[in-house]
């Protein structure tokens, strides 16, 4: 068990540092230089959208952008977006009749946890340009009769050179809105 997670933390830094590494000619890479952190790194910020963006877009319109110019890597991160039947029967969860009543249905708004990263062109009042289109869509959707709450964040990731922790860091608690996730990228 201990192999099969020491492969999956690899696996996962593995996925960070390449996706990270892509971007690292959009970006400008370890814009903050040499830092010494403990509690909430200092540059990490968090951007609410007002809207849902379809994958092959290239700007999100946020409800604030003061903090955010162009060379900066984001994290777009869907942080709600499943989908359950809530029938009071065994197909509670997947929808699936007689059994086991569990999971989520298995259909397009089943978006939680989706992300990646971007470089940030430009910013023109509360909208953000990006250098390259998104990949996926991430929904903002209020719940309905039929279908939870959807929210995604935009995140600016701390580019580091170097980084020393002298304690514990944390990201701010998940508010409904942004908060929850701390993303750092550090060269060296």
């Amino acid at each position: 068990m201990y192999l099969l997670r020491s492969t999956l933390v690899f696996l996962i830094a593995l996925l960070f540092c390449s996706q990270a590494m892509a971007l690292q000619c959009e970006a400008t890479p370890a814009d903050e230089g040499d830092a010494t952190e403990a509690g909430t790194p200092g540059p990490l910020s968090f951007y609410q959208p007002t809207a849902s963006v379809t994958a092959g877009s290239s700007s999100i319109t946020l409800t604030n952008a003061a903090g955010l110019s162009a060379g900066d890597m984001v994290l777009v991160i869907q942080m709600q977006g499943a989908d359950i039947n809530s029938t009071n029967s065994n197909s509670y969860g997947d929808g699936v009749a007689g059994g086991e009543a569990s999971g989520s249905l298995n259909n397009a708004n089943f978006t939680a946890g989706r992300y990646e990263y971007a470089a940030v062109a430009s910013v023109a009042g509360s909208t953000i340009n990006l250098t390259s289109p998104l990949v996926y869509n991430y929904v903002r959707a209020n719940a309905s009769g039929t279908t939870g709450q959807s929210r995604y964040q935009v995140i600016r990731v701390p580019q580091y050179d170097n980084l020393t922790l002298t304690g514990n860091i944390s990201a701010p608690a998940w508010n409904g809105e942004t908060g929850g996730v701390l993303p750092l990228d550090v060269a060296n």
